[in-house]
């Protein structure tokens, strides 16, 4: 569900209930509405979050609030690369933009990739 801004998101996702088997979100402002929302009607619903900077979030200080919120509620972390999930705070299933993988299976699906 796309949105310009982060209470945007928010009004989006609790007028579409809890419906989603899943919600995923990228980068902080997604993730803070995504969050926030969990708490209305999404509630039970798993979010998962893609990590795609290798740091911890919330360089800001009201990032770094929103970052405690995104933890606490986030189910799952993705990230983009081996490099960014060493760098992230907590576990992270590294999941190669589509591209790497569409050249991984032209290898032969080597887990290496």
């Amino acid at each position: 569900m796309p949105g310009q801004t982060v209470p945007k998101v928010l009004q989006g996702l609790i007028r579409a209930g809890g419906g989603a088997d899943v919600v995923h979100a990228h980068m902080t402002a997604a993730e803070c509405a995504a969050a926030a929302a969990s708490y209305c009607p999404t509630r039970g619903t798993p979010l998962v979050v893609t990590r795609h900077f290798a740091g911890p979030r919330g360089s800001s200080r009201l990032g770094g609030l929103a970052a405690k919120l995104i933890v606490r509620r986030s189910d799952a972390q993705i990230a983009i690369s081996g490099y960014v999930a060493d760098r992230v705070e907590g576990a992270s299933t590294v999941i190669f933009p589509g591209w790497r993988a569409r050249i991984c299976r032209a290898r032969s699906e080597s887990p290496s990739c």
